[in-house]
């Protein structure tokens, strides 16, 4: 499975910014689209199948991080 979310900032954010927040969060791939606003992508394995407890905590570490990356993304923006 994978999820994404995105980020719409204001002003488009640096390349350099975007590499050190893929750096900063091993599992997630981070990129930015056409208008300069960054985006973030989690891959779930699931293999055979994932017990529910399992994706559910998967779902919770990506909310987790997007709201960590939301604080860096926005950070100096009004």
């Amino acid at each position: 499975l994978q999820i994404q979310a995105g980020f719409d900032r204001k002003k488009p954010w640096s390349d350099k910014a975007a590499l050190a927040l893929a750096k900063k969060y091993r599992f997630a791939s981070v990129w930015l689209d056409d208008d300069g606003d960054p985006w973030m992508q989690w891959d779930i394995v699931t293999g055979d199948g994932i017990p529910a407890k399992v994706f559910l905590q998967s779902i919770n570490m990506f909310r987790d991080t997007i709201d960590d990356a939301g604080d860096i993304v926005f950070e100096g923006e009004d």
